[in-house]
Parts: C-alpha cells; sequence; structure tokens
C-alpha cells in the first residue's frame, strides 16, 4: 500500500467526530423519509380518492384523482413540519412536560392517527385483489362451462338427430307400414282374414322392430355416457377453477398484509429520518462545542473565524478589496454587540490584526488598515494557518 493511501485511511479511521461518522446516516435516512413518503402518499391515494368516489360517483374521475393527490400531499408536508418541529423540540429540551411540547406531541399523534389510516386502507385496497378474483373467477368459470357444455352438447344433439332418423326410417319402412295397416284394419274390422295378415306380418315386425330397438339402445349409451363426461367435466373444471381461485385469493389477501405491514414501516421511517437529522444536528454542535472547548488551538481558530464575519459585516463573496478596517476599539465593540464576542483592544491590534496582516488578508498603509482579498479567500487563508480542512 502506499504511503499517501496508508496517511488518508489512518486519517479517516482517527476522525473520530459526530459529524464525520454519522453524517453519510443522517442523509440517507432524511432522504429514505421523503421516498417512504411518498410511497405513503401512493397508498393513502388509493383510499382517499375510493372515498371520494362513493361519495361523489359523478365527479370526474381525473377531478377524483387531483383532489385525493392535493389533498394528502399537503396533509403530508404538514405531518412532516409539524413532526420536524416536534423533533427539534424534544431533541433540544427532552420529553419534559411543557405546554408546547405537549400541544406539539397531541397533534402529531392526531396526525400519524389519520396517516396510519389513510395507508392502511389504501395499502389494503391496492394490494388485496380477492374480491376482484373472485368475480373474475365467477366469469370464467361461466365462460368454461359453457364452452364445454357446447362441446359435449354438439356430439349429443348429433346423437339424437341420428336416433331421430333411425325413428323415421323404421317407422317408414315398408315392413313397419304394412304391419302398421294391417294393425289398423283388424282394429277397424275385426275380420279373422285381418287377423291372419297380421299374424303373417308380425314376425317380420317384430324383428326389424328389435334392430331399430338394438340401434336406439346403443345410441342412447351414447349419449348417456356424453353426458356423463360432461357433468364430470364440468364438476371438475369448477372444482379445479374454485380451488385455484382460493388459493389466489388467499395469496392476494397474504400480500395485502404484507403491504399494510410495510406501510407501518414507512411511517416509522418518517419519523426516523426526521428525529434523527435534527438529532444529528444537535448532537454534532454539542460535538464541536466540545473540541472546541477542549482544543486551544481549534478554540482560537473558532473565535477568529467568527470575528472575521463580524469584520467583514457580510458573507459576500464578491466583496472588493480595498475597504478601510475600523479600529481595535470599534472591532471589538462590533464583536461584542454583533457576535457575542469578547475581545479586547490589544488582542485585536497585536494578534489579530497581526495575523490577518502575516495571511495577507489586509494591508497596512501608514497608520491605517485596509481589506486585501475578499470574506471566501480570507476565510480560507484563516482555516489554512489552523489546518482546518474547509469545504469547497
Amino acid at each position: 500500500m502506499k504511503f499517501e493511501k496508508l496517511k488518508q485511511l489512518k486519517s479517516i479511521i482517527e476522525k473520530n467526530d459526530f459529524y464525520s461518522n454519522y453524517n453519510g446516516v443522517q442523509q440517507g435516512a432524511y432522504i429514505f423519509s421523503f421516498i417512504a413518503q411518498a410511497t405513503i402518499i401512493f397508498f393513502g391515494f388509493y383510499f382517499i380518492s375510493s372515498l371520494i368516489r362513493t361519495a361523489e360517483p359523478d365527479l370526474n374521475p381525473y377531478l377524483i384523482s387531483s383532489i385525493a393527490f392535493i389533498f394528502l400531499f399537503g396533509f403530508e408536508m404538514l405531518k412532516r413540519t409539524i413532526t420536524d418541529k416536534w423533533a427539534k423540540d424534544t431533541v433540544e429540551y427532552g420529553a419534559k412536560m411543557r405546554p408546547g411540547f405537549i400541544v406539539l406531541s397531541v397533534v402529531s399523534l392526531i396526525m400519524y392517527a389519520g396517516s396510519f389510516y389513510f395507508t392502511l386502507s389504501g395499502a389494503g385496497k391496492w394490494s388485496d385483489k380477492s374480491e376482484k378474483i373472485e368475480n373474475q373467477a365467477i366469469v370464467n368459470i361461466s365462460n368454461v362451462k359453457d364452452s364445454l357444455s357446447l362441446k359435449y352438447n354438439s356430439k349429443i344433439t348429433d346423437l339424437k338427430t341420428e336416433r331421430a332418423k333411425l325413428e323415421q326410417q323404421f317407422q317408414e319402412s315398408s315392413v313397419a307400414v304394412s304391419y302398421n295397416n294391417a294393425v289398423k284394419k283388424y282394429t277397424d274390422r275385426g275380420w279373422r282374414t285381418d287377423k291372419e295378415l297380421l299374424e303373417s306380418l308380425k314376425p317380420s315386425y317384430q324383428q326389424a322392430e328389435k334392430r331399430f330397438n338394438d340401434n336406439v339402445t346403443k345410441l342412447d349409451q351414447q349419449i348417456a355416457k356424453i353426458e356423463n363426461d360432461r357433468d364430470t367435466d364440468l364438476t371438475k373444471t369448477e372444482e379445479r377453477l374454485t380451488s385455484q381461485t382460493k388459493k389466489d385469493s388467499t395469496e392476494s389477501q397474504n400480500a395485502s398484509s404484507s403491504f399494510i405491514k410495510w406501510s407501518v414501516a414507512f411511517e416509522f421511517v418518517v419519523i426516523f429520518g426526521i428525529y434523527f437529522r435534527r438529532y444529528f444536528q444537535y448532537k454534532a454542535v454539542q460535538d464541536w462545542d466540545e473540541r472546541i472547548k477542549s482544543d486551544p488551538k481549534l478554540n482560537r481558530w473558532y473565535r477568529y473565524d467568527r470575528l472575521l464575519e463580524v469584520l467583514y459585516q457580510t458573507k459576500n463573496k464578491t466583496l472588493d478589496a480595498g475597504a478601510q478596517l475600523p479600529i481595535a476599539k470599534d472591532l471589538a465593540k462590533m464583536a461584542t454587540l454583533e457576535g457575542g464576542l469578547l475581545f479586547t483592544d490589544g488582542e485585536i491590534n497585536t494578534e489579530y490584526y497581526k495575523l490577518l496582516n502575516n495571511l495577507g488578508v489586509i494591508v497596512t498603509r501608514g497608520s491605517k488598515r485596509y481589506i486585501q482579498l475578499n470574506y471566501k479567500e480570507a476565510k480560507k487563508a484563516l482555516a489554512k494557518q489552523f489546518d482546518i480542512a474547509q469545504e469547497d
């Protein structure tokens, strides 16, 4: 490993301030809180739009969607603002019973109760497709049964048509016609000769009738078998589709339960992201103050850097060089009034102005001093003198 890389790694390891260690976590949590809140709006949208649609079914769908989105967006932004104020108050003062804290806590609870209700209801509506699955299953089962019935009924119709043709052929055959005529004559007249004719025709008629009945029986058996196959197939198909519907419906309900759990998690992601950001800010400032108090060099730079702000009286980065500096007594007063800093005239004259002069921030001409660098350049020069890293 190269020495410069090792030096860089060592610097990272030894850098143990709160800001450096948790800045990435704070930024990530804060970004995720916005993503979670967008998801909350997405889920809540299904509930609110459904509610509006039920109350005003004649409204334009686009208008319903717009109203639902605007309401939820405003509600969530208000919730975020209140949560941020609650987090700031809690971090700075703790959970002490103060009127302001109680009001913020109560309002926050009400807002989150509403948000939970919107989100959970919306997540359930969005993810639970069981009702749609069951309605679609009814249509599918009906369509499949109609298709199967058409397939089998077509065969049954053909066989019944064939049976009717056989019956017609039998009735129109010469044997049947002769026999039926003989029966009629004997019935009408009752003559012996008619009876003898009837008896002579009967064997051939019975033989023909037996063949006809055998063929009809075979056709009836085929029709019965097809009807039985049809009913069995319809029952099995309906059972299979019903079973699949129940399975899909159960999976949909399980998915709905998972989405509801995730929607709860999103609410906590929002709270954590906002709260941790406020905690991070407060803790980072505390850590910074402790470092300043414990490190004389850092404390000196910090006081000088703040005095630089007072000296320039602005953070305007395009400040023209050449402005005359106030005398030490006036700068000390300005530091007390504007920055709450305590500097003596002697400290400013003998230490501060001398340091700025050496850094090239100011220039001395005779008994007067003038600004030579703009605020940004002066700030960098001062930081570099004390080995303080500056962000661009």
